[in-house]
């Protein structure tokens, strides 16, 4: 009834509520309002109008691969189906806590009992019960709320790194001038408060820059977010907070950042100030090394020797250029580790490509005449019961769909964190998924009381007893899919009445591969349906199917995360070319006698760009070190946040592509300060200023 809603409400996005003989259909579909959709229902083809679009924030948008749900008067329904009865129950509880929903589901349940309606769990996490305060999509805006906050961070981190640099140049650059003011009896508080003058008005330009496009942005990315998941924006809202933290970036930290350079630089005296760095009268340990390598060319020992002449600045350098490097294989690496969770684990650890699941248990003998079928190979039948897991360490009880399954298994392959998987011969002990672990605080060796459902009795449980956690598992589906936990399937169905039957089948189907997995399930549901078995209508029929889901799913964390590796590239490379400009400046002299000495302007570009290439691959060196560890200290909050077990995958190709891109930024970053130098005259690199 669309104009008595009460629980789960539906919104009109367009058109009509559905009516007489036309369909409405979930919104951001590729069908619209007159179109028409042809419909197979049981053993008969029809064809339907659409008359109105659905919004339903409870159902999986189009954009992260959901179906397309269509909605039409009970009437039409059961024209259509020739059902006229209910399939699907809604309720809510006051004050919700787990115990109080699970209690009133398995009250509904029993009471449905009594007159011969089996139920089963209908929510997108196979349970019962859902929290009404987590949204199904809550784990993926957690992740990419942490990603932005991430690429917040590290940005800032190099920005002021960049503002250190671009300040030292500055003041390099202008130490001649700082030399005259002092000599005409300026003071060094008189030379800071220019400069920081300066450095305040740059930050107060940045805030009135960066605050309203901030906030288009902010806006932008809203309105992103909230259409890849399928929702409607409401009103846009301005937080003080990172208003303020934003103004403190764009003028106190930069006051802060350049507060050293500028003061190192007010406290030059006039003598020094006039005077040339250029070549030095006693040489370094190094140098004493270069000039023992008679094979290693001139220009080469001189780049060398000044890249590690200033150990200061080739920390910074590294800080900046290094650090990107770090970021940039975290990141890929990241990725690499999702990509692999959602498109190599999938069929690692689920080897049998079709799941059926049941909405009433039937017995092993019926499940299993799926056999007959060509192309299959074998089945196997699982027991699904939606129970509550008690860990008594205070925390709270969890729905949990625990999986009775056959010992051995040949369709599910653990991948264990910790712990044993179930062994032939276990009765009271379970494994569970790694996020359920974590939510439960339990882990391996604890006990858990495991409450299950009674669905033939007023009881409100038919057991509650203690088992016993053996193993943790890793499963690639995000949390609210995620809550299972695998057990011995006599045991399991010994505590939920005796009954030897199952409630799901997984098919080892020979063409059942790839994008061709959803047609061979289609046609294994028709065989089950033609019998009388009910087989529930689900996205998730085929491995295929789950992994591309969840590959749709995590789309958005590994764009966002794409954006990070091509900022702190941009940043690495804009600094490393401000410390080449500091190089020119300061070896103004030094540049000068080479080319009084014969030193074509080839030879002065080709030392910068060997300067810049050292630099980039001293990068990729700090890549190689700090790579790993922070690529795993990056993917493991992550996956934390959006509730996913991982397998971490370091990337090697963003080794190889750093040292790539490095090498490309120190040539592109040093052509400029060598353009400068070339440019120069003799005359004018050994004169005063």
């Amino acid at each position: 009834d669309y104009a008595h809603q009460g629980v789960s409400i539906l919104l009109r996005d367009a058109g009509a509520w559905p009516s007489g003989h036309t369909l409405a259909i979930e919104r951001r579909f590729p069908l619209g309002i007159g179109d028409t959709v042809e419909l197979r229902v049981a053993t008969h083809e029809l064809t339907a109008d659409i008359g109105g679009l659905i919004y339903n924030r409870a159902a999986p948008s189009a954009s992260l691969g959901g179906d397309p749900t269509f909605y039409t008067t009970r009437e039409y329904f059961s024209e259509l189906t020739g059902q006229s009865r209910y399939s699907l129950i809604r309720a809510t509880v006051p004050d919700y806590t787990p115990d109080r929903a699970i209690a009133a589901a398995t009250q509904l349940q029993n009471d449905l009992a009594r007159y011969g309606i089996t139920t089963t769990p209908a929510s997108i996490s196979r349970t019962a019960t859902t929290d009404p305060n987590q949204a199904w999509f809550e784990e993926l805006i957690g992740g990419a709320g942490l990603v932005m906050q991430v690429i917040a961070v590290v940005t800032m981190a190099l920005s002021l790194l960049l503002i250190y640099t671009t300040v030292t140049t500055i003041i390099t650059q202008q130490t001649a001038q700082i030399g005259e003011l002092k000599a005409i009896g300026a003071s060094n508080r008189q030379i800071v408060a220019v400069y920081m003058t300066i450095v305040l008005v740059y930050g107060l330009l940045a805030a009135l820059l960066s605050l309203p496009l901030s906030l288009l942005a902010s806006n932008g990315m809203r309105h992103l977010l909230v259409a890849k998941f399928g929702m409607s924006p409401g009103p846009f809202r301005v937080d003080a907070g990172p208003l303020l933290i934003q103004l403190f970036l764009c003028v106190v930290a930069p006051l802060l950042t350049a507060i050293l350079p500028v003061m190192r630089g007010a406290q030059i005296t006039v003598r020094e100030a006039i005077s040339s760095y250029g070549l030095s009268s006693t040489g370094s340990l190094l140098d004493t090394l270069l000039g023992h390598l008679t094979w290693l060319s001139r220009i080469l020992s001189l780049a060398i020797s000044n890249v590690f002449r200033n150990w200061t600045r080739l920390l910074l350098t590294q800080l900046a250029l290094g650090g990107a490097g770090v970021t940039l294989v975290a990141v890929l690496s990241t990725q690499a580790t999702l990509n692999y969770t959602s498109i190599a684990l999938f069929p690692r650890i689920y080897t049998y490509p079709v799941q059926l699941d049941f909405g009433r248990p039937a017995t092993f003998s019926q499940l299993e005449q799926v056999r007959s079928q060509p192309g299959v190979h074998d089945v196997e039948v699982w027991r699904t019961i939606s129970a509550l897991v008690d860990p008594g360490t205070g925390a709270q009880p969890r729905n949990v769909q625990i999986n009775g399954i056959p010992l051995p298994s040949a369709s599910y392959c653990p991948q264990l964190r910790s712990g044993r998987w179930l062994q032939p011969g276990d009765t009271y002990v379970l494994t569970l998924a790694e996020s359920v672990a974590l939510e439960l605080g339990v882990g391996v060796g604890d006990m858990v009381t495991i409450k299950i459902p009674d669905t033939t009795s007023p009881d409100v449980w038919a057991s509650q007893r203690q088992w016993q956690v053996v193993g943790i598992t890793v499963d690639p589906n995000i949390r609210n899919i995620s809550r299972i936990g695998m057990a011995p399937r006599d045991t399991l169905s010994r505590e939920a009445g005796g009954q030897q039957v199952g409630t799901r089948v997984q098919i080892m189907v020979a063409d059942a591969q790839g994008a061709d997995a959803p047609a061979v399930a289609d046609r294994l549901r028709d065989f089950y349906d033609e019998r009388g078995l009910d087989v529930q209508v689900s996205r998730s029929d085929t491995v295929y199917q789950r992994s591309t889901s969840q590959t749709r799913n995590l789309a958005v964390l590994t764009s966002l995360l794409m954006i990070m590796a091509g900022i702190v590239a941009l940043v690495g490379g804009i600094a490393l070319s401000g410390v080449l400009q500091i190089s020119v400046l300061e070896r103004r002299r030094e540049i000068g006698v080479l080319r009084a000495i014969g030193a074509t302007p080839g030879t002065i570009r080709t030392l910068f760009v060997a300067e810049g290439l050292m630099l980039g691959w001293i990068s990729w060196l700090v890549a190689l070190a700090f790579g790993y560890p922070a690529g795993v200290a990056l993917s493991k909050p992550l996956a934390a946040t959006v509730g996913i077990s991982i397998i971490y995958q370091h990337s090697w190709a963003s080794l190889a592509l750093w040292l790539g891109l490095a090498s490309l930024i120190g040539i592109l970053a040093s052509l400029a300060p060598a353009q400068g130098a070339i440019r120069a005259s003799v005359q004018e690199s050994l004169s005063y200023e």
